[in-house]
């Protein structure tokens, strides 16, 4: 029986799969960066968005890890719960075939472009690629 996640399970998982400590670490240590290279604290505006773009690029690192190691994870018994919630958000679905051939067909309309450019006695890049 597949039943769907609670909203509350999905918020939790998405929280976990940040890895927060790491977070917070990460945002504190560049708010140090920050104060240290400006010589005074910098003004509240600054300060925001300094730290919500440290949080934000941060968490994306800690999720985009947990689902690169997400193999080796499920072996490490202290990890469970991180699995977990990734499965409970789910992995990164695949990409439909129709996209998949407006890729194929939009690269090689690029290489051809480039093979058929003129460069005028130039050496063209294509040819090494």
């Amino acid at each position: 029986m597949n039943t769907k996640p609670t909203a509350g399970k999905i918020v939790v998982s998405a929280i976990l799969l940040t890895k927060p400590g790491i977070i917070l670490s990460v945002a504190f240590t560049g708010y140090a960066g920050m104060v240290l290279g400006a010589g005074s604290l910098p003004g509240l505006s600054v300060s925001f968005f300094g730290i919500l773009t440290l949080l934000l690029s941060a968490a994306g690192s800690a999720i985009l890890n947990n689902v690169l190691d997400k193999k080796i994870d499920k072996q490490m018994k202290r990890l469970t719960k991180r699995v977990e919630a990734l499965e409970t958000l789910g992995g990164p679905k695949p990409v439909s075939d129709s996209i998949t051939a407006a890729i194929k067909q939009d690269k090689q309309a690029y290489l051809e472009e480039w093979f058929n450019h003129d460069s005028q006695g130039r050496v063209n890049p294509a040819r090494f690629f």
